[in-house]
């Protein structure tokens, strides 16, 4: 069974925006470039609440407070978990953070016994600012667009274990 989260409709896409106008905007503008990461977790069934606990804290240590944004859970299963990072970075840049998350990753003993876990990263298209389009409208396609590549990056991930 998969339950529903903020990245797969129960957010308000205002909300969602709220979320992320400190991480994609800088001085008024959009950022010249972010990044979405996942980190997906294929696991065994099981009770992982507190592996869970850990994983999350410690992605939140592996981001930059103010600048990159540990997005809401996203749709799971009893076997599959994806986390998301939208980070203020380019994709040259989202190597190093993919390598410290990797590495912190590695140092979860329990992680190894249950599954495994992969990370990857895809740049984000931003929308120009043009006419009338205020800030606050595309934050609010580039919240539509990231939900749209979360619920995409789930869909195939269910595929490939089907």
């Amino acid at each position: 069974m998969i339950k529903q989260s903020a990245l797969t409709g129960e957010m308000p896409s205002s909300a969602m925006s709220d979320l992320l106008l400190p991480v994609i905007t800088e001085n008024g503008h959009l950022r010249s470039s972010v990044v979405l990461l996942q980190v997906e977790w294929h696991r065994q069934p099981g009770d992982w609440d507190e592996l869970r606990k850990q994983i999350l804290e410690m992605l939140r240590r592996s981001i930059r407070a103010g600048g990159d944004l540990l997005l809401p859970a996203s749709a799971c299963s009893p076997t599959r978990e994806s986390f998301f990072i939208l980070a203020s970075t380019d994709l040259e840049h989202a190597q190093l953070m993919l390598r410290r998350i990797r590495e912190r990753l590695a140092g979860l003993s329990e992680l190894a016994s249950c599954g495994s876990v992969s990370v990857s990263a895809r740049g984000i298209w931003l929308p120009t600012r043009s006419g009338e389009t205020s800030l606050e409208e595309l934050t609010a396609q580039v919240a539509e667009k990231i939900t749209r590549l979360a619920r995409a990056a789930d869909a195939q991930s269910e595929e490939r274990l089907k």
